[in-house]
């Protein structure tokens, strides 16, 4: 996923959604993965790990949901409203993401 992330940043995905996200994605034995997506300046960034400065919206969801999200099966607002996606921060800057996912499968 981070790959397929990386190849679709640009100044205009940064232009269109201008925020920060930090991921934490429950894998099946519960161990807890951290990632970013820092759509704020240039063309983007996104890695392993915890962002340098807070985020704009912090997510938790598991794997399974993720992929779920990013292949289409599951929307971001079924996932936030079941509590299958948590979100801390502004829920319409998370729900931004909703433009990026679909650009994932697509490259």
């Amino acid at each position: 996923m981070m790959s397929r992330l990386e190849g679709i940043l640009s100044e205009s995905l940064v232009s269109d959604i201008g925020s920060s996200y930090q991921l934490y994605v429950i894998e099946k034995d519960g161990m807890r993965t951290a990632c970013f997506l820092d759509l704020t300046t240039g063309s983007g960034l996104s890695g392993m790990g915890v962002l340098s400065s807070p985020p704009d919206v912090t997510l938790e969801v598991k794997e399974a949901d993720l992929l779920s999200l990013i292949k289409g099966d599951l929307s971001p607002m079924t996932a936030y409203t079941t509590g299958r996606l948590r979100v801390t921060g502004n829920l319409q800057t998370a729900m931004q993401l909703g433009k990026v996912l679909p650009k994932i499968m697509g490259s």
